[in-house]
């Protein structure tokens, strides 16, 4: 049988049902992959859902309406290309009209359009889906070409020339590549950046001085990892970062694998009233005084307001994978390109561990490896920091005591650290001590923060020392003075006052800020 007699009994058959969707996976038919041209096609209604075309642009580039095996989305990918050459643009409305002008509505029912859109878990991948169709688009025409010689070459007729037919043929197979661009657009905005007509690298800063300063204005885009044992303080020091942008530079997307939306808030809510985390918790409980209620109430009443977006394992249609939490991210941006509102500014993931990968692996290690690899494709995706929270492995526990972390720390392995933009390791002596402190005991609150291994910075490595306050929840700079911009400070004449000057680490922090109540 021909490929078009293939394609022609599959025409007539039965078509696979759209209602049993899972994680994209390859098809075991060399012929196609169903669940790519399901992708492709729904990134492009799930972008047009959200009033975009980036998806489209990318996909029309790679893949044509012949590519599809299955006819049903070859119509849907007729109607979009009838629909851009007409300059018409892509959405539900002229769609349907086309649909119904083609009198193909028995074929491609209204329904499977809107089953295609939930295929969002191939939004953010839809040039890798793409080619993916490309691809075996290109083996069927390799195979026709090949059947057609066996035809010619069983039959009395001279060989060359169905050698030289064969050849042409198969030169003509359109592999599914993409003319790699030239350096001539980056060119121009590097000259863009030198006339200051637009910044060299969009810095997204942490509200800390101390990181700040160390890595020249902020955070760049890319993604980071934060490496702390348990106890550190990562999930406070994430949050407060979330916080600061959130109220000073645009919305924070934060998936939360451990902290329940409840948990999250509870934070936040001591972060930015400066009380301690258990009279947030439970004011009863702890005793809370007027003035501690006031200031929760305030706090509670900025939080409302703020653009932090929070998702555990209870909130509906919760993102799974890396892809999944791109689709959302894009999602958000959509919606806020058209309501002329800031982009999402940065991603929060806690933590590394807690994130599915697309597929089955071997073992855990190998699905963190493939995650990695996921999140340094976001980064260039979404082109803003993406931070995630890990935790480190064994190896660097020595019975009661532990040693300071370095980046091939991470679980995952070294395999996986290399995957990073940036490691910061966080190191509490007074929580994990790395030698017997009887003679000299470490400062309370303490938090050393470097990095070995940090793209963009000088040298590659940099250090810096937070102080928690443990009074206010939340972390200050060591040798630096914090900006606290009145959109995070629920009430400014509650906050404690600092002493002018820098603070410095010793007994005095403590006795000034009362890092240790």
């Amino acid at each position: 049988m021909t490929l078009d007699a293939v394609t022609i009994a599959r025409a007539s058959a039965p078509s696979q049902g759209y209602a049993a969707r899972g994680p994209i996976a390859p098809s075991d038919d060399w012929r196609c992959d169903l669940p790519a041209e399901r992708a492709v096609l729904g990134a492009i209604l799930h972008d047009i859902a959200y009033g975009a075309s980036e998806a489209w642009g990318v996909a029309s580039a790679i893949v044509q309406a012949s590519d599809f095996y299955e006819p049903r989305h070859r119509i849907v990918w007729e109607v979009f290309e009838a629909l851009d050459e007409r300059g018409v643009p892509l959405d539900a409305h002229a769609i349907a009209a086309e649909l119904r002008a083609r009198n193909v509505q028995n074929t491609v029912p209204l329904y499977l359009i809107s089953d295609l859109r939930d295929e969002v878990v191939g939004a953010a991948w839809v040039d890798v889906h793409a080619r993916l169709v490309a691809e075996r688009a290109a083996r069927r025409a390799a195979v026709e070409a090949a059947e057609a010689f066996i035809a010619s070459a069983t039959r009395s007729a001279p060989l060359g020339p169905a050698i030289a037919e064969t050849l042409s043929a198969l030169e003509s197979v359109p592999l599914p590549v993409v003319a790699p661009p030239t350096l001539a657009a980056a060119v121009e905005r590097q000259a863009e950046s030198y006339d200051g007509k637009r910044p060299a690298v969009a810095m997204v800063p942490t509200g800390h001085a101390a990181v700040d300063t160390k890595l020249g204005g902020g955070l760049a885009p890319g993604h980071y990892l934060i490496l702390g044992h348990p106890g550190t303080g990562k999930t406070t020091l994430g949050l407060e970062w979330a916080l600061h942008i959130a109220a000073t530079l645009g919305p924070v997307y934060g998936w939360m694998g451990e902290q329940t939306v409840a948990e999250v808030t509870t934070i936040c809510t001591a972060t930015l009233a400066r009380v301690p985390f258990p009279v947030a918790q439970d004011p009863a409980k702890a005793g809370a005084t007027q003035d501690q209620m006031d200031r929760l109430y305030a706090a509670m009443a900025v939080i409302h307001k703020l653009p932090l977006h929070i998702v555990d394992e209870t909130t509906p249609g919760r993102p799974r994978t890396v892809a999944e939490i791109v689709a959302a991210v894009r999602g958000l941006n959509a919606t806020a390109k058209a309501a002329g509102t800031p982009r999402v500014a940065m991603v929060l993931i806690d933590n590394l561990l807690e994130l599915e990968p697309r597929k089955r692996h071997a073992s855990e290690w190998e699905g963190v490896v493939a995650n990695m690899n996921d999140l340094r494709r976001a980064r260039k995706l979404l082109n803003i920091p993406i931070l995630t929270i890990a935790h480190p492995n064994a190896d660097s526990t020595k019975g009661a005591l532990y040693r300071r972390l370095r980046s091939g720390d991470v679980a995952g392995g070294k395999a996986a650290a290399r995957k990073a933009d940036g490691i910061l390791c966080l190191h509490r002596e007074d929580k994990h001590p790395t030698c017997d402190h009887e003679k000299r005991p470490p400062t309370p609150g303490l938090m050393q923060v470097y990095a070995d291994k940090w793209r963009g910075v000088s040298g590659g490595t940099f250090y810096c020392e937070l102080m928690e306050l443990r009074s206010e929840h939340r972390f200050v700079s060591v040798g630096a003075t914090d900006a606290t911009p009145e959109a995070i400070d629920p009430r400014a004449s509650m906050t404690r006052t600092r002493a002018p000057g820098p603070v410095s680490a010793g007994d005095d922090v403590l006795d000034r800020y009362g890092a240790g109540d």
